[in-house]
């Protein structure tokens, strides 16, 4: 949960937002360093590494910020996994949170990351050659990347 952004601000707040036992021994100094739990760089607001060490600096700071929604992509969905890579039909934009990571990164079709890319078939293949990257995924039925592969030795649909 966030930290509030004005009024007093209690180390065992901190402690909390830290994921830590909020009656934890606690030094601003070593907490606001990454002492205790690396500091979220996700977050628009966090404490920086100067010193002196100040409350004012936890303000509004938020320990499970989600990296920004930022375009992945233009991609083609197969509809199927199908081991295929198409390289000219149907483009659409996908986005994500961050980096592609297996197991991880949910896709979506929008720039606000809360549409998921949807496929009829529950999982499905994606296939990118935009600006020289091709590039092959498959995604489950919760629109999370599975495999992430390169388009080499897969047949192409012209």
């Amino acid at each position: 949960m966030t930290l509030q952004s004005s009024g007093q601000i209690s180390m065992s707040q901190i402690n909390t937002e830290l994921g830590r036992s909020s009656t934890a021994t606690i030094s601003l100094d070593t907490a606001e360093n990454g002492g205790y739990a690396t500091i979220n760089t996700n977050s628009s607001s966090r404490p920086n590494s100067a010193n002196p060490a100040a409350m004012s600096e936890w303000y509004s700071y938020n320990h499970n910020a989600s990296p920004p929604c930022t375009l992945i992509g233009s991609y083609t969905d197969h509809g199927a996994i199908d081991d295929t890579c198409c390289y000219s039909t149907g483009y659409f934009n996908v986005y994500g949170n961050g980096t592609l990571t297996l197991n991880t990164t949910t896709l979506y079709t929008n720039n606000t990351c809360t549409t998921t890319v949807q496929s009829q078939y529950g999982t499905t293949s994606l296939s990118n050659s935009s600006l020289g990257s091709q590039q092959y995924l498959e995604i489950n039925a919760s629109s999370v990347v599975t495999a992430i592969d390169t388009c080499s030795g897969k047949s192409g649909c012209f």
